[in-house]
């Protein structure tokens, strides 16, 4: 077997669980304390109220989490492929109109949504409909 099948393999069984995966850990990431705290500093510099910053803060991360356990079970999956795609150009729409700064920091968070955005997206192409 040659490296190029051997890492198309690879691919084929790995690519199913990464899309998977980054949605349920993002939210849970999120619910923690430190980064719940973080997020919700950025929303308030941009004008939000604390309370409302931070109730925005956890339903994002609820939203995360759910759309991760759509992607998960495969007879919703589709509609969880693109409720991910929604909510990250609504992520890069919201932050942008609210912080633009954000644009400017090399490992910010207006910048790593667009790696997710794109395994989605070839997750949507690769997507096998049972």
């Amino acid at each position: 077997m040659t490296s190029s099948k051997r890492f198309c393999s690879f691919c084929n069984q790995a690519r199913p669980h990464a899309s998977r995966l980054i949605w349920p850990v993002r939210g849970r990431w999120h619910l923690a304390t430190p980064s719940r705290c973080f997020a919700a500093g950025y929303a308030g510099e941009g004008g939000l109220q604390e309370n409302f910053a931070a109730l925005t803060v956890i339903a994002g991360a609820l939203a995360d989490i759910v759309i991760g356990l759509a992607i998960l079970w495969r007879p919703v999956s589709r509609y969880g492929l693109w409720a991910a795609l929604i909510i990250s150009l609504t992520y890069v729409v919201i932050g942008t109109t609210l912080v633009p700064r954000l644009w400017a920091d090399p490992l910010g968070p207006m910048l790593k949504i667009w790696p997710v955005l794109i395994l989605n997206l070839v997750a949507m192409a690769i997507r096998e409909d049972r």
